[in-house]
């Protein structure tokens, strides 16, 4: 009796201890240790894992490859590299003193632009790519601990654990753990490199803007009443035009290559849109409202082809661009003047869509200042009248009634007028601005009204 209550007082101060006191002399019981057994595969799997891994490892591995091959990337950021050292050293000649051009820092704005899109585009692409390398990395370092503590798990359990399986996987993963950061460095490389360049296309872009605003009210060009303006027409002009016309970047076979498929799409889409609007033309010729689509199936092909679908062209030349506002101008003014019912109206969409274009080439040959200069001094002498007599036919037309038509006539012809007074005095750049800004927006707003009416159908009435 005296030995069972120390006992008994033994157990009873056992009994009162805290739960994590008590815990802390368990062991785990059977259904834990057999939940801690259903995380790793049993011993029968180690061959059959050992051979997926290696069939994973040869898929990577191929698959890293194809990313780490940048050669196409590589090639285009050269090219843009090139374009970029041309476009700076041009800069320089440009801005500098009387007679420098403003049309000629557009068209090197215009040429930033492209370079700042396409190193978007492969910064897109080499983002992805690095993306997608650390995401195999990843899933690799996953599979290293995987192994590691199945391997110990099983050393744990007292069974003979196969090394050679375990060592062929350890290779086998960081074999491909190596490749991974091999094909990374050089990747992450040159998105650097191309975000240095991204950066100096920007400050490029910044200085040309700085540069055109100081220059908006300034007296930057001859004045047409001096002789150095005069002397300026020499034999050295017509070099000038035969140099730029022999500059322009011409459709490239790697071009053709590489976004070939764009041309073949918006080809495939005008003969498709074009031939189902002829061939069903028939079934719906008494809706009046649809005629303009109607009765020119091809130009509204080219119009939806090229609208929709010439956002896909990244780093097209000069020639091709050209090409494609030619298209998209000629079939937008078919569309529109098949809207309008005033014979003065579609004069001024052709007129428009002319000089659209003409300003387009002049400005991709890189026409010699004092050439562009009297072109557009010449088109505001004449044009300014043109459009005032315009404007009062309209009105006449319309019982001495002021049309939106008639006043936006009246507006251009003071634009004209104002645009031919700068350019004379020599204040060029704002010359310039006010016709090149006029022209885009009235034409690309005929754009955006043809655009809506192709889903609204009806004539346009201004």
């Amino acid at each position: 009796m005296s030995r069972f209550i120390p006992s008994f007082l033994i157990a009873l101060m056992l009994l009162s201890l805290p739960e994590p006191v008590r815990g802390q002399t368990q062991t785990p019981s059977p259904g834990e240790e057999k939940t801690r057994s259903t995380e790793f595969p049993g011993f029968d799997q180690i061959v059959p894992r050992s051979s997926q891994l290696l069939s994973e490892a040869s898929r990577d591995r191929l698959r890293i490859e194809d990313l780490r091959d940048s050669a196409v990337l590589r090639e285009r950021v050269e090219n843009v590299r090139h374009d970029l050292r041309d476009i700076e050293s041009r800069v320089g000649e440009v801005v500098g003193p009387l007679g420098q051009g403003f049309n000629q820092l557009l068209d090197l704005r215009g040429k930033l632009s492209e370079a700042d899109d396409s190193l978007g585009v492969i910064l897109d692409d080499l983002s992805s790519r690095i993306a997608e390398i650390s995401a195999i990395g990843s899933s690799w370092r996953s599979k290293k601990t995987f192994w590691k503590e199945w391997r110990d798990f099983l050393g744990k359990q007292s069974i003979t654990v196969p090394q050679q399986e375990f060592e062929q996987a350890g290779k086998t993963i960081e074999g491909v753990l190596e490749q991974v950061s091999a094909a990374s460095t050089p990747l992450i490389r040159q998105q650097k490199e191309v975000t240095d360049l991204k950066s100096r296309v920007t400050d490029l872009l910044t200085q040309i803007e700085e540069i055109v605003r100081r220059q908006n009210f300034r007296k930057v060009s001859h004045s047409f009443a001096s002789r150095e303006f005069i002397r300026q027409f020499n034999s050295g002009l017509w070099s000038r035009v035969l140099e730029g016309l022999g500059n322009v970047q011409g459709i490239g076979a790697e071009f053709l290559r590489s976004q070939g498929w764009i041309i073949a799409l918006q080809t495939l889409v005008i003969f498709l849109l074009g031939g189902f609007i002829h061939h069903h033309r028939a079934k719906v010729e008494d809706t009046e409202e649809w005629h303009f689509i109607l009765f020119h199936p091809w130009a509204t092909g080219a119009f939806v082809s090229l609208c929709s679908l010439s956002v896909l062209y990244s780093g097209a030349s000069p020639l091709w661009d050209l090409l494609l506002w030619a298209v998209a101008a000629s079939s937008a003014s078919i569309l529109v003047c098949a809207l309008l019912e005033d014979s003065g109206k579609r004069f001024m969409v052709w007129f428009l869509a002319a000089l659209f274009l003409l300003s387009l080439i002049l400005r991709g040959i890189a026409f010699p200042t004092p050439l562009y200069r009297l072109y557009l001094a010449l088109l505001s002498l004449f044009g300014a009248p043109l459009f005032w007599v315009l404007a009062a036919n309209n009105q006449r037309e319309h019982e001495g009634e002021l049309t939106g038509f008639a006043a936006a006539l009246r507006l251009g012809a003071v634009i004209l007028l104002v645009s031919f007074l700068a350019q004379f005095g020599g204040y060029s750049t704002i010359s310039f601005r006010l016709i090149d800004s006029s022209l885009k927006t009235v034409f690309l707003g005929l754009f955006a009204a043809m655009a809506v009416k192709l889903g609204q159908g009806g004539p346009l009435r201004w």
